[in-house]
């Protein structure tokens, strides 16, 4: 039997993904042998916990929760007492990341990590590169055997949306990339340009603190669009999955021309300080100098909160002039100059969401969607060398609703 500790059970991201991807898999007969048990701070009664799960169904008889805080070593006893020694262990830890100590301390205390145990957690992993080392290295305790590399993993739900995902398999498969990037001599059709965007409508009103904490550097740069354009990268330009070198062929250009910005009414969200210089949006400048094309491949990466519409794309262009983009929210689809070539909605198949691809890959123990330690500490090395330049540049502000903010 495989047993499913999904720890931040109560909070918003299970409610509005978690438990309808749950329910989505096991409508489709793919959780047959799972049995779910939740983790939250605080006490909820049978009636409760029907109305978190949606009904008193079948898919609800899986469920069962335990409550505790994070840090109380006897919450973790309780739990222990919720599963067999036969599990197949496998941890969603879905909470705040300042709480993930507590956690991994409350379950080497059940001695619950192990090497039949697999970790996953929600980004961010810490908030700078020595807080994922200290979290790095408490679990490496444990899986001394296997390796931390084996068992313990970061989720970036975009990476597993399902247009992602096709930009994978139409760059393979489809008819009109199969002549593309076949040779290093034929430069006809290599890489000119990457524009990534994550622009969203919504306020941090709802994470203020976390967000003040972070910032949309750490909260998406670090966290999202690194990912997605080492991807991108790599499947585009025949270049091999090395993420320590791919961190390293990054480098930041004409920072003048960079943007980091706050919101106008930031600094009034609860749990922001009232002098935060935290950036809201930010516009970067980069180029990757280690492919196969003649000239680097000059990079943007736009991301910020409270603009006039949620919207996230990445745009490739070749030095020929060709466009592929794909967009990744709202109507996912991708476009090849112009012309569709997939269409989540226009499939007549179930296309499993981002999150039903995550918990159906950490149960079956698949690990393409999922960033494991050294993509994590690169990351945050890149990000934060990133930060100290940018910060010292003035902080501009912006509207709500703009479209984006220039210098």
């Amino acid at each position: 039997m495989k047993r499913l500790v999904l720890f931040g059970i109560t909070g918003d991201l299970s409610k509005k993904k978690l438990i309808p991807a749950l329910r989505s898999l096991f409508e489709r007969e793919l959780l047959k042998l799972v049995q779910v048990t939740g983790f939250g701070r605080s006490p909820i009664s049978t009636d409760e916990l029907d109305t978190l799960i949606g009904t008193k169904d079948s898919f609800r008889s899986i469920f069962s929760y335990v409550s505790g805080d994070y840090h109380n070593i006897s919450a973790y006893k309780q739990l222990l007492y919720e599963l067999k020694s036969d599990d197949e262990l496998v941890v969603y830890i879905s909470t705040p990341p300042f709480v993930y100590s507590d956690i991994i301390e409350g379950l080497l205390s059940i001695k619950k990590i192990h090497a039949k145990t697999r970790v996953y957690f929600e980004k961010p992993f810490g908030l700078s590169k020595v807080e994922a080392e200290k979290l790095f290295s408490k679990l490496e305790q444990e899986f001394i055997t296997e390796g931390v590399e084996q068992n313990a993993f970061v989720i970036d739900h975009y990476v597993a949306k399902p247009s992602f995902q096709n930009l994978i398999k139409v760059r393979k498969d489809t008819s009109q990339f199969s002549n593309w990037f076949s040779t290093q001599s034929d430069q006809s059709e290599k890489l000119s340009n990457i524009t990534l965007d994550i622009k969203e409508d919504s306020t941090a009103e709802k994470r203020g603190s976390l967000y003040d904490a972070s910032g949309v550097l750490k909260d998406v740069v670090q966290n999202h669009m690194l990912q997605m354009l080492k991807i991108s990268l790599i499947s585009f330009s025949g270049q091999n999955n090395d993420d320590k070198s791919f961190c390293r062929f990054l480098k930041q250009i004409n920072i003048s021309s960079m943007v980091r910005a706050q919101y106008n009414g930031f600094k009034t969200t609860k749990g922001v300080s009232p002098d935060s210089q935290t950036e809201t949006y930010v516009k970067i400048n980069l180029e990757y100098t280690n492919t196969n094309s003649i000239e680097p491949v000059s990079i943007v990466m736009e991301a910020g909160k409270a603009l006039k519409k949620g919207d996230s794309s990445i745009k490739i262009k070749t030095v020929s002039g060709r466009d592929i983009v794909t967009t990744l929210s709202g109507h996912e689809n991708i476009s090849i100059d112009g012309k569709l070539v997939w269409e989540k909605e226009a499939r007549k198949e179930h296309t499993p969401d981002a999150y039903e691809v995550i918990f159906s890959s950490a149960l079956d123990d698949k690990r393409d969607v999922f960033i494991p330690k050294d993509e994590v500490l690169a990351s945050w090395q890149f990000v934060e060398t990133l930060i100290q330049h940018m910060q010292q540049s003035s902080l501009l502000t912006y509207e709500v609703g703009s479209d984006t903010v220039n210098t």
